[in-house]
């Protein structure tokens, strides 16, 4: 009786409890930015807002980052772009050719504004331009 009683008890709480929604996918998000800078030896970063939707959440499952002088796509030169999600990176870049996805992936995001820092030290005599972003699953959070 005691084990029928408990149980009973338990399937009750089960039911009546809502520790969390049920996620639905909802669509594929892509969020990019890019930018020139100037012929500099020194470090050039930008900062993109973007805001997961209320009522959403967004889990975050792949970034990239990466940067070519204005004379050409020749990455010969010490540089690196790094990308950040409020000071979480995502991403590394190299100019030697080595890319690396940060340890934070996969990153879920609930609802809320964030900021997308793309920073990059070029250490060449010419112009840059950096591209980064990242690729991730929007889901519906329903109850």
């Amino acid at each position: 009786m005691k084990k029928i009683s408990f149980l009973v008890v338990f399937l009750v709480l089960a039911l009546l409890s809502n520790a969390q929604g049920n996620l639905q996918f909802n669509r594929v998000v892509t969020v990019e930015t890019d930018f020139a800078v100037p012929n500099t030896n020194f470090y050039n970063f930008t900062d993109f807002t973007f805001t997961v939707p209320a009522g959403k959440v967004w889990k975050i499952e792949s970034a990239h980052g990466t940067y070519e002088n204005d004379n050409s796509t020749n990455l010969s030169y010490n540089g690196f772009v790094h990308l950040m999600i409020d000071k979480k990176f995502i991403h590394y870049y190299n100019s030697g050719g080595v890319s690396v996805v940060g340890s934070y992936l996969p990153m879920w995001l609930p609802e809320g504004t964030y900021t997308l820092k793309v920073v990059m030290s070029s250490g060449g005599s010419v112009g840059h331009h950096i591209y980064g972003g990242f690729t991730g699953i929007e889901f519906n959070v329903l109850p």
